[in-house]
């Protein structure tokens, strides 16, 4: 079972299907895996929201997007059922570089940490072989 950080954070408060996917990595990752929900990020002015970070001593760390609900993608726009949403790869990308030009203003040093993107969809059964368009293929 992987670690919560931190360890008080009330998972269940959390927007259902986000409380469902850090709950399955919870349950799913090893031990070594820490989960850390709900990271908010300034640099340049700008506010980010990463849904999930995943750390590993031995496989780095993932950022996670969460996107629930019936999915779509129509002509390149998402879709949440009919609402219009932004692209969760693209989201999760954006997130990724702002976390890394926020660690490199303050020094960290990420020369041996790797770090990737990734989007969860708790609620669709499938995914398309191809992926999602270039910006989310099936491997993220």
């Amino acid at each position: 079972m992987a670690q919560l950080f931190p360890s008080n954070f009330e998972v269940s408060g959390l927007e259902h299907s986000e409380a469902v996917v850090i709950q399955s990595f919870l349950d799913n990752l090893e031990e070594s895996w820490v989960v850390i929900p709900s990271v908010n990020i300034t640099h340049k002015g700008q506010d980010r929201e990463i849904d999930v970070i995943l750390i590993s001593q031995d496989h780095g760390a993932y950022l996670v997007e969460v996107k629930g609900g019936m999915i779509t993608v129509d002509q390149g726009q998402w879709k949440t059922y009919d609402h219009k949403i932004k692209n969760p790869a693209v989201q999760a990308l954006t997130a990724k570089h702002h976390l890394i030009s926020r660690l490199s203003a303050m020094k960290v040093d990420l020369s041996q940490i790797f770090i990737q993107h990734i989007v969860a969809f708790p609620d669709i059964i499938t995914f398309p072989e191809e992926g999602a368009g270039p910006d989310c293929p099936r491997g993220i």
